[in-house]
């Protein structure tokens, strides 16, 4: 399979861990174990023979004292604890199961692309999709902050560097201020905002 060599756009979505200070501890009965497998389902129960599917459902009932054990898989989401630990002592801790490899990535994949030209290819994404996804949060339609204030700037184009990121196979694309630019540009990408969207 040919290695496509530019590309126009994927989605990038924020995925952050946290284990403390996040909202008040609810009372439990005792510390429990809850797990989170690729075969598992947000409607099962969290246990090792009944685990949750994602790793945000287990965070959102895990309480102080508790472990979420994450089994083997790649894993595709975005984690918003709803609580923290209480205390050093009572902590909500997040941990692989046991000679297991766990991949966390906030990015999303995305398949549907289609050839522009040559070797571009694009993707028209619409706006329900980050309201779906990252509940509304479009980085692609938001400017990059430049350190001492101010967006960053493409070049002399006019444009500005937006919050999002492509990687293809694991390598990350450089973001260019045109079409034109990234049709003579390998590994690079451009993407466009209709109408605010």
């Amino acid at each position: 399979m040919r290695q496509i060599s530019r590309i126009v756009l994927t989605v990038a979505l924020a995925m952050g861990l946290c284990t403390t200070g996040m909202g008040m501890p609810q009372a439990q009965a005792a510390d429990q174990q809850i797990h989170v497998a690729k075969t598992g389902s947000d409607s099962n129960d969290g246990t090792a023979a009944s685990p949750y599917l994602t790793i945000n459902k287990a965070a959102q009932e895990a309480q102080p004292g508790d472990t979420v054990i994450v089994h083997e898989g790649l894993y595709r989401e975005q984690v918003k604890p709803a609580r923290g630990g209480s205390s050093e002592a009572s902590r909500i801790t997040y941990t692989v199961a046991d000679g297991e490899e766990v991949v966390v990535k906030g990015s999303e994949e995305i398949d549907n692309w289609v050839q522009y030209s040559g070797d571009v290819w694009s993707v028209t994404l619409p706006n329900t999709y980050f309201t779906e996804h990252s509940g509304g949060w479009n980085p692609y339609n938001q400017r990059q902050p430049q350190g001492g204030g101010g967006y960053a700037q493409i070049g002399n184009t006019g444009q500005y560097y937006n919050a999002g990121d492509v990687y293809l196979n694991e390598t990350a694309y450089y973001q260019k201020g045109n079409i034109a630019t990234v049709e003579d540009t390998a590994n690079s990408w451009f993407s466009s905002v209709a109408n605010g969207e």
